[in-house]
């Protein structure tokens, strides 16, 4: 596979069958603030997760697999409105113990267009840290009401972020990838260590895979 970092599926998330909360690997069962189900992609009812951008996350307890040396992160995403953020809206994270100093652990991101130094247009990417990593921007039109199938890589061993839009690569920032670890959870749908209506993200999102 392209774009996986070894072959360890930790965590998988497929939001179905009235099973929002469920770790197909049986293992990260997710705690759930909020969030509701939607038809996927597919058009299939109750088989996506809908997040309202205001207060609604969910989040999987603490745990060794999510502190590996490399790591990669898929996921379809749907981003449902035009919106402002804070600049570094969580689709799914792990954070620092609070936002300060390291700010995150590691990360896949999104910048909304109505970000105050964004200039009307979107930025997804994968992060080590603050801001070690690698992304694209899009306009509006490609992103609003579209699934977009999103791949972050961390890969320590090469030195290198890689991020994947749609199975393509469309990003590699060659650079010392060193994830630190910390004691905390792992967040989708808003910031882990912090609190505020701007720090959630208004999205949809379907089969989350996690690998180290």
């Amino acid at each position: 596979n392209m774009y996986r970092i070894g072959d360890h599926l930790i965590a998988h998330y497929l939001f179905e069958d009235d099973q929002l909360v469920t770790d197909e690997t049986g293992t990260h069962r997710l705690t759930n603030s909020g969030v509701s189900e939607i038809t996927d992609r597919f058009g299939n009812q109750n088989s996506a997760a809908h997040f309202d951008g205001d207060s609604d996350y969910m989040k999987a307890d603490n745990h060794a697999d999510f502190n590996g040396d490399s790591l990669t992160i898929s996921a379809w995403v749907k981003i449902n409105k035009s919106f402002s953020g804070n600049g570094t809206n969580v689709i799914v994270h792990k954070p620092y113990t609070s936002h300060s100093g390291e700010y995150y652990q590691w990360g896949l991101y999104v910048e909304g267009d109505e970000y105050h130094t964004h200039d009307d247009k979107f930025t997804f990417g994968i992060s080590e840290g603050l801001s070690n990593g690698a992304g694209i921007t899009l306009e509006p039109d490609e992103v609003v009401g579209h699934w977009l199938h999103l791949t972050g890589v961390l890969d320590e061993t090469a030195g290198e972020a890689r991020f994947y839009l749609n199975g393509q690569l469309v990003a590699r920032n060659e650079t010392d990838i060193t994830i630190d670890q910390f004691d905390t959870n792992v967040f989708f749908g808003k910031q882990g260590n912090l609190d505020r209506s701007i720090d959630h993200t208004p999205m949809d999102l379907d089969d989350v895979r996690i690998y180290n």
